[in-house]
């Protein structure tokens, strides 16, 4: 075979460029790392404000909050007064929040650092009162019975380890000095002494000073003092009956308080001797005030039978103790009471203050201080972890990383609605993990509620379509709507849509999941993966956006339905591939739609010589045939004919063998493996002549530099075209600009000599102007002349359905023309040409060939003028259609041996 042999050659060139594409792919990049749940950059590094743990990236948890307190060295929390040295570890003065390091938890409430605790007892009077049997001296410092030596206390007396014992504000009994000066100590006499390592209080040298006073006119002692104290009545005034006289007589007999009965006496002298008169204490304060462990009118239940409280059995002085105290006493029936503002509460029961207090065994508990406290005595108080719910008026308090929230003194269980005595469910706000979540609560009287511990905002508020996952249950998410309250789902509706369209019952806005669209009434799923889903208002939810979608056909008019996007032509509505445009995922038939495994493909795709042209079904014949008959028109308008249609149509001779030994019919053209399917290497040919000049080409299926390649029909090398290959839908010179390739849609043209194709060339434009517009003028003029054949009127608006202009027939000598088409669509063959000027009547060659050929009247001719109609919607064959129109064929060059 001879160089400029036959033009079919040029087929391969196309197929050719996706392998050599292939090859040239760049390997894939590297997944992504860095983001919210994928994988950990170098293993350990993470974006901004994400950190590394068990290899993902997440958001860093949050931390373990401490409340205000005192805690072991456990890290567990203490009540005041319960701690030994070596138990205490940390006190905190506020609520404290310490961040991993490195940081792996993130604190989500206001925060001390790490280091701001207290870890000294020393450090202040609150860190003191950790210790158990310690108090804050007057260095300032913290005093533990147990461990120090030196303490001042509040009136001087001292305290400290095996130096005696101040019980109360007075020294009582023998007690050493201190080592930090001189210190005055007064025992409960009265008597007074001074002194520095020395001295006692209470000897008979001080009480014989004190009575030596001479306004001193009565002596009382209390039953704490039994020594005998003697004075000599006569040193003094004997007129003076009020003058002390003691002769060796006991200043008391008994005990005072609780123990006994107190004897307390009064003393005087009587003509010499010493008189005495017990006393009922609970007649004088006087008396009352004389006696140790005993309280004059101090409040409490006893107080209205006795004035003096302490001095009987059941009566017990109490003091307001623990967390309650207000420095008030009570006289109580119990040792086990409680007092506060004077008042007695037996242990067990509640204060029934604004802030509620337990009371154990005389000590008063908060509720929040422990959960033995809280949940004790009977009241329906819940303990949340870290306080206790209930037990105060007015609380609300977050519990974060926790399963009870509360809410105005009502227990929140995690994924649970709060509740209150006027709204049974307030859905607009939901306790997770111990902390209150709202939808859309960014104002308004919930967002001014303050937490009761924190005094931050209690509520954190959520903009619509946030989701709390799982969050009513594994499963069920909790989403919050357009309504602004939470509602649940098992998807993850995170995405606000809004219905677009006007309809007075719709609700216009909700939130579904970042897929589905909103219809006003529900979340429409989305539907670019279904083809036969039907459209809204012209419109379909398409990756969870409204899109507009008409009904599409496809190819051969077998089938209905619709595509993702309105660029999209359909292939086959009941395939489940929606994976649009991979054609390599199914093996591809080229004649009938419904037999290709895929919904849709993508504008400039194409099945065959079957093309997507902008949502619409077009051919890649006919994109070739404008750009040759492009070429055509603008060489000087000279006469020409173009010829669009099979090769056995088209070429002249096609039946030999390359010099490798491929048949140009069988491996060239008709038979190719394309996907593990052999189907035709090419489409249909087009052949344009004009004078001497003449075009040849051809759209190819399979890769144009794949050997066998059509080029080698015309002795040029398989890589000739592999300078043309560029994906922009143009054409391009190959090696040289005898052969021009459009590597997108596989189209080649070949010219015996050198041409020029017209750079960037506008298909659409080109289209209307070479071929839509001439045609439709032919298509109006058929309609216009209303065929009728034995009276029955013939309808031809088929003639609208032709798109692809794949078979062409054109021809242009002078003020003579020729133009016709030949498609077939749903089974039929829609012919319509069109003769202006013709030189022998056209319709007695039509009749002719209804009779002889075809047996039946198919082809309807309308003579009218100069200008000649033929047209027909039935199978007609080949053989008529190129009568019809060409005789002409390309012939081969004298040279050839073809």
């Amino acid at each position: 075979m001879k160089a400029k042999g036959i033009w079919l050659s040029l087929l391969i060139i196309v197929l050719a460029s996706a392998i050599v594409i292939g090859k040239n792919n760049p390997p894939p990049p590297p997944p992504p790392c860095g983001g919210n749940g994928e994988n950990c950059c170098s293993g350990t590094s993470c974006n901004s404000g994400l950190v590394c743990l068990t290899g993902k990236c997440q958001v860093p948890p949050p931390c373990f909050t401490y409340s205000p307190g005192c805690y072991d060295q456990r890290d567990e929390f203490s009540s005041f007064g319960t701690l030994t040295i070596d138990e205490f570890k940390i006190y905190y003065s506020q609520q404290a929040c310490i961040e991993g390091n490195p940081e792996k938890c993130k604190c989500t409430v206001p925060a001390t650092a790490a280091g701001s605790g207290q870890r000294n007892p020393d450090d202040s009077n609150q860190a003191c009162s950790c210790i158990a049997e310690s108090f804050w001296d007057t260095t300032k410092r913290c005093c533990d019975k147990s461990t120090d030596k030196y303490c001042v206390g509040s009136r001087g007396c001292f305290q400290g380890k095996d130096q005696g014992n101040c019980g109360t504000d007075n020294c009582v009994g023998p007690t050493q000095f201190n080592d930090f000066g001189q210190v005055t100590v007064t025992d409960n006499e009265g008597c007074t002494a001074s002194g520095s390592d020395t001295g006692k209080c209470g000897e008979d040298l001080a009480l014989v000073s004190a009575c030596s006073t001479s306004t001193l006119t009565t002596y009382r002692c209390t039953g704490q003092d039994s020594e005998k104290k003697t004075v000599d009545c006569n040193a003094y005034d004997s007129t003076n009956e009020n003058r002390p006289v003691v002769s060796g007589q006991p200043s008391c007999d008994g005990q005072c308080g609780n123990g006994g009965v107190c004897s307390a006496r009064d003393y005087s002298c009587a003509s010499g001797g010493c008189a005495f008169d017990p006393v009922n204490l609970d007649t004088s304060e006087l008396w009352c005030s004389s006696c140790d462990g005993t309280e004059w009118q101090i409040g409490g239940p006893q107080e209205a039978e006795h004035a003096c409280c302490g001095d009987d059995a059941d009566e017990y002085i109490t003091a307001a103790q623990g967390d309650l105290a207000d420095g008030t006493l009570s006289c109580c029936p119990s040792s086990t009471d409680c007092s506060f503002n004077s008042n007695c509460f037996s242990s067990g029961s509640w204060s029934n203050t604004s802030n509620n207090f337990y009371c154990d065994n005389s000590v008063w508990k908060d509720g929040d201080s422990s959960q033995e406290s809280c949940v004790s005595g009977g009241k329906s108080y819940t303990w949340t972890g870290t306080r206790c719910c209930g037990d105060d008026s007015g609380e609300y308090y977050n519990e974060p990383n926790r399963t009870i929230a509360c809410w105005n003194g009502i227990p929140v269980f995690s994924r649970n609605y709060v509740t209150s005595n006027t709204n049974p469910v307030q859905k607009e706000v939901m306790s997770i993990n111990g902390t209150f979540e709202g939808c859309k609560t960014d104002s308004g009287s919930i967002a001014a509620l303050r937490d009761s511990i924190t005094s931050t905002q209690l509520v954190h508020s959520n903009p619509l379509c946030t989701v709390l996952p799982n969050g009513f249950q594994q499963g069920q998410h909790a989403f919050c709507s357009a309504a602004g309250i939470w509602n649940r789902s098992a998807e993850l509706k995170n995405s606000l849509k809004t219905f677009p369209w006007d309809n007075a019952v719709a609700q216009k806005t909700e939130c579904c999941t970042q897929e589905q669209c909103w219809d006003g009434f529900k979340c429409l799923n989305d539907q670019s993966t279904s083809a036969s889903s039907t459209a809204t208002n012209g419109q379909r939810c398409i990756n969870g956006e409204w899109s507009e979608s008409p009904v599409k056909k496809n190819w051969d008019e077998t089938a209905t339905g619709f595509c993702p996007k309105k660029s999209q032509c359909l292939v086959n509505p009941g395939s489940k591939n929606s994976r649009h445009g991979l054609l390599e995922n199914f093996t591809q038939d080229f004649s009938v739609a419904l037999n290709n495994n895929i919904q849709c493909i993508n504008d400039t795709q194409y099945i065959g010589d079957n093309y997507c042209e902008d949502g619409n079904w077009s051919s890649r014949t006919k994109l070739l045939a404008i750009a040759m008959l492009d070429n055509a028109e603008i060489s000087s308008g000279a006469d020409y004919t173009l010829y669009c249609d099979t090769f056995t149509n088209v070429l002249n001779n096609y039946e030999y063998s390359l010099p490798s030994g491929f048949s140009v019919k069988t491996d060239v053209i008709a038979s190719c493996s394309i996907n593990g399917s052999q189907l035709p290497c090419a489409n249909n040919f087009c052949v344009i002549r004009q004078g001497s000049k003449v075009l040849l080409g051809t759209t190819l299926n399979t890769v144009i530099n794949k050997q066998p390649s059509i080029l080698e029909t015309f002795d040029l090398p398989a890589s000739f075209c592999n300078n043309a290959l560029v994906n922009d839908g143009q054409f391009h010179a190959c090696s040289s600009p005898i052969v021009w390739y459009d590597n997108r849609e596989k189209a080649v043209i070949l010219s015996q000599t050198p041409i020029s194709l017209t750079p960037q060339l506008n298909f659409l434009e080109k289209f209307v102007q070479l071929v839509k517009q001439p045609f439709a003028l032919l298509f109006g003029k058929v309609l216009s002349a209303k065929p009728a054949f034995e009276g029955i009127q013939v309808d031809l608006t088929f003639l609208n359905n032709v798109k692809k202009f794949n078979r062409l027939y054109i021809t242009r000598a002078g003020d003579k023309s020729v133009k016709g088409v030949i498609e077939t669509v749903g089974g039929d063959s829609y012919v319509s040409i069109e003769y202006t000027k013709p030189e022998a009547s056209i319709c007695s060659i039509v009749t002719t060939m209804n009779k002889q050929a075809l047996g039946a009247n198919v082809l309807f001719c309308d003579e009218s003028g100069a200008t000649t109609l033929v047209s027909s919607r039935y199978q007609v064959g080949s053989q008529v259609w190129q009568d019809l129109t060409s005789k002409l064929r390309p012939q081969l060059p004298a040279n050839s041996t073809a």
